[in-house]
C-alpha cells in the first residue's frame, strides 16, 4: 500500500466535543508544517459555531487543508434516530467522501457509532483504512458497584462489538480519552493494541485574557454575597439539570439564601418547555431563590468569565454517561471543586485527582447534601486545586492535536 498523505476527518455533528475538536486539529494544521493533506467533511454549523465563539473561520489552504459541508440530507441520515440506521449512513458518507474526495485514510471523530458495520464486516473500500475516536467504553469497573441488569446487559453488548470491531482489517486503529481503556482493551480483546489514548483538552487558558464587560454579562444576574454554582454546556436530561432542581426542593431557606445557580448553554429542544416549567415553578414558590437560565451557545470568553467568577461546578451526569466531560476539564483549568458523579470516567477522576465531592448524582436528596458539604465548609475545597493542577497539565490542548497527528501518521507509516 502506498504511503498515505491524504487524510478525510469525518463529523456531522454539531454538538458536544466536536466543534471544539475541530478547531485544535485545524489551528494545528495551520501554525505546524504536515506531511499530511487533511480534508474536513462536517456539519456547517461548527464553522457557524466557531465564528461566532471564537472567531475562527474554516477555510480552505492550498494543498494542504479542505473544508466540506455536508448537506441537509446527508446531516439528517446521519443523526438519524436509529442507532443502526445512523450507523450505516456515516458509513456509506464516509466511503462516499473518500471517494469524491481522493483521500486514502478516513477518520471519525465519533467512532462509537461506526461499531456497528465495522463490527459485522461490512465490505469498505479497497486500499483504504479508517480509524476514530472512542468516547464511551462502558465496560470498565472502577468502583466494583453493583450493576443493575440492562447494565450488564449492555457491557455484554458492548464487549462483543468491541472485540468485533477491533478484528475488522479495515480498522486501523481507535483512540480513547479514557486513558484506563487502552490497557483493558489490550488484556480483554486479540487486537487490543489497536488502541490508544488521546488526552481530552482542558481548553481554560493558561495565560492572562482581556475580558470584556459584554463577556461578562452573566455575572450581573447573580446576588451579592452568594456562592454561585455553575452548570454549563450544554443542557441535557443527561447532565443532571432536573436532579439539580429537585435537590434544590430538599435544601432549608439558610442555604438556599447562601447560593445563586446559572444553568448556561443550549437547552435540548426536547426538554426545554418541561425544564423551564420546573424552574419557573420552583421560583415562584422560592422568593429567595437566585436561578438564571441563559438558554444559548457562550463564547470561549463568556465561559471563561463564568468560571472565574463561580464558586463550584455542577456536573451530575446520569448513570448512563460514561464518557469524559469538558466540563470536568474547563474546571480543573479554572481550579473549580465540581460535584460531580462517583460513577464511571468522571467518578474515577473526581477520586483521583480530588476535584470536588463525587456522589449518586441520581439521586436529588444526595445532590442537596453535597450542597451543604460545600457551604459548610467551602475553603476545604476551594484551597484543594494539586489534583486540578495536575491533571489540568496533563490535558493541555496543544497536546491534543500534536498526539492526534503523531501517533498518526507514525501508525500510517507502516502500511
Amino acid at each position: 500500500m502506498n504511503h498515505i498523505n491524504h487524510l478525510l476527518i469525518f463529523e456531522p455533528d454539531v454538538t458536544g466535543h466536536q466543534p471544539l475538536y475541530i478547531r485544535l486539529l485545524y489551528s494545528y494544521l495551520l501554525e505546524n508544517k504536515s506531511m499530511l493533506k487533511v480534508t474536513f467533511v462536517i456539519h456547517p454549523d461548527i464553522n457557524q459555531r466557531l465564528i461566532k465563539e471564537d472567531s475562527i473561520e474554516l477555510r480552505d489552504v492550498e494543498n494542504k487543508i479542505n473544508i466540506v459541508f455536508l448537506n441537509e440530507t446527508e446531516i439528517l441520515a446521519s443523526l438519524h434516530n436509529t442507532l443502526w440506521i445512523r450507523a450505516m449512513n456515516r458509513w456509506k458518507l464516509m466511503k462516499k467522501y473518500l471517494k469524491m474526495t481522493g483521500a486514502n485514510h478516513g477518520h471519525f471523530l465519533y467512532l462509537d457509532h461506526i461499531q456497528f458495520p465495522l463490527a459485522l464486516r461490512l465490505p469498505f473500500l479497497p486500499g483504504k483504512k479508517i480509524s476514530g475516536l472512542l468516547f464511551q467504553p462502558p465496560m470498565l469497573d472502577f468502583y466494583k458497584d453493583e450493576k443493575n441488569a440492562k447494565e450488564v446487559i449492555r457491557d455484554y453488548r458492548k464487549k462483543w462489538f468491541y472485540a468485533a470491531m477491533l478484528n475488522n482489517p479495515a480498522l486501523s486503529f481507535a483512540y480513547t480519552i479514557n486513558s484506563l481503556f487502552p490497557s483493558y482493551a489490550s488484556k480483554h480483546f486479540a487486537n487490543g493494541n489497536k488502541v490508544y489514548h488521546l488526552p481530552d483538552p482542558s481548553m481554560f487558558p493558561t495565560s492572562d485574557i482581556h475580558l470584556n464587560d459584554e463577556d461578562c454579562a452573566l455575572t450581573k444576574h447573580v446576588r451579592k454575597n452568594r456562592k454561585l454554582f455553575l452548570l454549563f454546556g450544554a443542557l441535557t436530561k443527561r447532565k443532571g439539570i432536573f436532579e439539580v432542581i429537585e435537590a434544590l426542593k430538599h435544601l432549608e431557606p439558610k442555604y438556599i439564601s447562601q447560593i445563586a445557580i446559572v444553568f448556561a448553554g443550549k437547552l435540548g429542544a426536547e426538554i426545554r418547555a418541561k425544564f423551564l416549567d420546573k424552574v419557573a415553578s420552583y421560583k415562584q414558590n422560592n422568593s429567595n431563590a437566585n436561578l438564571h437560565i441563559e438558554d444559548r451557545f457562550l463564547s470561549t470568553n463568556e465561559i471563561i468569565c463564568l468560571l472565574q467568577h463561580c464558586d463550584i461546578i455542577l456536573a451530575p451526569y446520569s448513570r448512563y454517561f460514561v464518557g469524559s466531560s469538558g466540563v470536568l476539564l474547563w474546571a480543573v483549568g479554572a481550579k473549580k471543586p465540581v460535584i460531580a458523579p462517583n460513577y464511571g470516567l468522571l467518578g474515577y477522576q473526581v477520586q483521583k485527582y480530588h476535584l470536588g465531592i463525587s456522589i449518586d448524582a441520581t439521586k436529588p436528596k444526595v445532590i442537596a447534601d453535597a450542597f451543604r458539604r460545600y457551604l459548610n465548609n467551602p475553603d476545604y475545597y476551594e484551597r484543594n486545586t494539586s489534583g486540578m493542577e495536575q491533571l489540568h497539565a496533563e490535558s493541555l490542548p496543544e497536546n491534543f492535536a500534536r498526539i492526534f497527528f503523531s501517533k498518526f501518521i507514525t501508525k500510517l507509516d507502516r502500511f
